[in-house]
């Protein structure tokens, strides 16, 4: 899994190939937040379909921490 810092702020997602589809928690469109979200993990999924009418997917799974303030 990818770790993420609950407090670091957003990470905008790629999908290759491009014009599909990211969907899971804390995703607006394709940037994860993870400033609502409990620590833990969550799978993201990507979707995609040609102009043939295939399709396939994807998904990685983003880990949120809280690794504390910075000082």
């Amino acid at each position: 899994s990818n770790n993420v810092d609950k407090f670091k702020g957003t990470i905008t997602l790629t999908g290759n190939p491009s014009g599909g589809t990211f969907a899971g928690t804390g995703l607006t469109g394709n940037v994860f937040d993870p400033i609502n979200l409990d620590t833990g993990s969550y799978t993201i999924t990507y979707v995609y379909t040609d102009s043939f009418g295939c399709s396939d997917s994807d998904t990685l799974i983003l880990t949120v921490k809280f690794y504390g303030p910075d000082y």
